[in-house]
């Protein structure tokens, strides 16, 4: 049964001071590592990160520009922001939120300073890629401003001068009413993780002095009473090629670093909760799964690798086999060829009998002609002897004797001549036959020389998909893993975004460029956004 409670009058002023809890709120100032750092711990904390805010240009005097007029509405915001020193007020503003800030990001670009106010040299691609053209009125005093580089130990006494200021003004009060003021005491790296070797960055010699310049100022926070030092681990500070914002660089550590990081912002923040090691377990073991994970794809990918050489080498296999099958067709078409010849040759000792036979017929056709005039003249002896044969009967015996040898010599011809016919017959269908074989021989060399061109041109395609099939290997080969690792690095960075809250829906209403392309919001953030320093658009990154 639900009870109905009444509250009387006395009771509500004690019942309102009962608040559910909430979230602490932070201020940050400096550059992309305390946006990393705090962009993950949005589930605990409610931050605003001023991005290349420094303590100069927070904590020096305001000036009002004259001629300071630009079409880039980014850049005069940021101008803006430097010379009425708008952070500084926002500072003032919340009087109960926790400051977190770092030295280390001042080195990233230089200052200008105008009599005695400092401002960031804002003509700087790290700001935009178009910022470094923009050129200043001469008239302004932008133009007389002079340049400080923050490599210069006079930077560091302006540092210096303006954090005293800073404490004393502001830090030292929060202190004492128990709000925390937390110092990001880092280096930058110096060398880079690349292919499982540390390897020193190029300007290795220029970090290090800038790491000296950093260790400087780490005593001299120190020497402020109630500024907690959270240093990060000297041995996670090491770059690589998935360093979140854009890859290696000094001033983007790998990402064991920015967790180490959270986890001691975490106890720093909420002191006696442990929050810290609750944390480093939970990333700890979400890494652990991921290279499980990880480890799958590589071995299926190796499992394909594998598979793509077993067929590279059965397409050598053919390929060789067909360079064996062309070259006994190129043996084979060689021996075509010479039987041909041969084949050629016999045809023209045929045809040179054949002209003998033509020229024999005719001495045949001319002896039966000399043969005729013979039994002509034999018939008108014969007609002769008869009209004598009373006459002469003594001699008839030996003219039939001389006839019959005649009549002999007769048939010879003929059969001579009978002869010399079935020699002519003989000799065409013997032309004939060699017609009709040197045109089966001409057909069987147009097949011959169809299938070796046929071959040719699978050869050539076979050694074009080896060709094909190789090359695309041995550049796998070459920079699988590093591919492999970079695709991975945008596959996590994108979940830790989405984690993070990242709308993207007002990322893509915001670039309509993005938009326009039909890119993945989250992708394209991951991969150009964060390096073309496009606004992150759940975060109140106030400028």
């Amino acid at each position: 049964m639900n009870r109905l409670v009444v509250i009387e009058d006395h009771e509500i002023e004690a019942f309102s001071e009962v608040r559910a809890p909430a979230k602490k709120s932070i201020l940050t100032i400096g550059g992309c590592n305390s946006l990393e750092v705090f962009n993950q711990l949005v589930d605990v904390i409610e931050f605003t990160h001023f991005w290349r805010a420094a303590v100069p240009t927070v904590m020096s005097p305001p000036i009002e520009l004259q001629h300071a007029e630009f079409e880039s509405e980014e850049f005069s915001r940021l101008l803006n922001r430097e010379a009425s020193k708008i952070v500084y007020k926002r500072i003032i503003e919340a009087p109960n939120s926790i400051i977190v800030f770092e030295a280390a990001s001042d080195f990233v670009t230089g200052v200008l300073k105008i009599d005695d106010t400092i401002i960031s040299d804002i003509r700087n691609e790290i700001f935009n890629a178009s910022f470094k053209d923009i050129v200043f009125n001469e008239n302004s005093q932008l133009s007389r401003a002079k340049f400080i580089s923050t490599d210069s130990q006079f930077y560091w006494d302006n540092w210096k001068h303006y954090f005293d200021l800073f404490y004393q003004n502001i830090l030292k009060e929060r202190i004492r009413r128990g709000v925390s003021v937390l110092f990001l005491s880092r280096r930058c790296c110096t060398t880079e993780l690349k292919d499982g070797e540390f390897v020193p960055l190029p300007n290795a010699r220029i970090i290090s002095a800038r790491n000296r310049i950093l260790d400087e100022i780490d005593a001299f926070i120190s020497c402020y009473e109630g500024v907690k030092v959270v240093k990060s681990e000297l041995s996670l500070e090491f770059t690589s090629d998935d360093a979140p914002w854009g890859g290696p660089w000094e001033f983007h550590p790998q990402h064991a670093y920015y967790a180490d990081l959270r986890a001691k912002f975490l106890d720093a923040v909420f002191p006696e909760q442990k929050r810290g090691a609750k944390y480093l377990a939970n990333w700890i073991a979400e890494i652990t799964q991921s290279l499980s994970k990880t480890k799958a794809v590589l071995n299926r990918i190796e499992l394909e690798a594998l598979e793509a050489i077993s067929s590279v080498a059965q397409i050598r296999v053919e390929r060789d086999l067909l360079v064996e099958t062309s070259a006994l067709a190129q043996v084979d078409r060689a021996a075509l060829e010479q039987k041909l010849q041969v084949t050629e040759f016999e045809i023209e000792q045929l045809r040179r009998d054949r002209d003998i036979a033509d020229i024999t017929k005719g001495n045949l056709q001319q002896e039966l002609d000399i043969a005729r005039g013979h039994i002509k003249d034999v018939q008108n002896a014969l007609e002769a002897v008869q009209a004598e044969k009373a006459a002469v009967q003594l001699d008839l015996e030996s003219i039939r004797g001389d006839r019959d040898t005649l009549s002999q010599r007769l048939e010879e011809m003929a059969i001579a001549v009978q002869g010399s016919g079935d020699l002519s017959d003989s000799l065409r269908e013997e032309l004939l036959s060699q017609a009709n074989l040197i045109e089966e021989h001409a057909n069987l060399n147009l097949r011959i020389s169809g299938e070796i061109s046929y071959l040719r041109d699978h050869l050539s395609s076979i050694d074009a998909a080896f060709h094909f099939a190789s090359t695309r290997y041995s550049e796998r080969s070459n920079g699988l893993l590093h591919r492999l690792a970079r695709r991975i690095a945008i596959f996590f960075d994108s979940i830790q975004l989405r984690k993070s809250g990242f709308s993207e829906d007002i990322y893509l209403e915001e670039n309509s460029d993005v938009r326009d392309s039909g890119m993945n919001a989250l992708t394209h953030y991951v991969m150009f956004g964060m390096r073309e320093r496009r606004r992150f658009p759940t975060v109140r990154c106030r400028i």
